[in-house]
């Protein structure tokens, strides 16, 4: 009879430790439920700066940058036309007066 209480006394402790694992796993569970949100954030965040990726003012930043480079090369492309036209008439001229 003393042999079955040790088996009876050593089931009720297993199965305390058995509830306090339970209840020790739940809670890790939550807490890495909490902080695997607040590490998706972060890990958002590295990824973005890793790849480099653009936000929207810079994006607005860069595409006025590139309009008034897109202007300043068309003004030049318009003046080396207007400076080679120029060029070519007075070639022109010149050889004309020579022959005439």
């Amino acid at each position: 009879m003393i042999i079955i209480n040790k088996d009876k006394n050593q089931r009720t402790e297993t199965e305390a430790e058995l509830k306090e694992l339970r209840e020790r796993l739940s809670n890790l569970e939550k807490d890495n439920d909490a902080t695997s949100e607040k590490n998706m954030y972060l890990i958002f965040d590295q990824l973005i700066k890793d790849k480099q990726l653009v936000t929207k003012s810079e994006l607005n930043r860069y595409e006025q940058k590139m309009h008034a480079l897109l202007q300043e090369s068309q003004l030049k492309l318009l003046k080396w036309i207007v400076g080679t036209g120029i060029s070519t008439i007075g070639a022109i001229t010149a050889i004309i007066g020579l022959f005439y």
